[in-house]
């Protein structure tokens, strides 16, 4: 899905779940919503952050459940 706003010239992009999909955009905010469902989350992680650079945004969204998203919302990690 994408859609374009005129009045302030943004697009909003919806994208496939995975590393290699988020690695084509570069964007100023990428939403992940239910995060604790989606494989990977860590290679997503590595894969939009150059593409956000340093003013960027990122929103992680998701229902409680064990996974990497939790490590990550928790800083247990490790820090990559």
């Amino acid at each position: 899905c994408h859609m374009k706003f005129k009045r302030n010239k943004s697009q909003l992009w919806s994208i496939p779940e995975g590393a290699d999909h988020a690695r084509s955009y570069t964007s100023t905010g990428y939403l992940s919503d239910e995060t604790v469902y989606q494989d990977d989350v860590e290679k997503v992680l590595a894969a939009v952050g150059p593409g956000l650079g340093g003013r960027g945004r990122l929103t992680m969204l998701s229902s409680a459940g064990p996974s990497a998203f939790e490590l990550i919302c928790f800083d247990k990690h490790g820090g990559t």
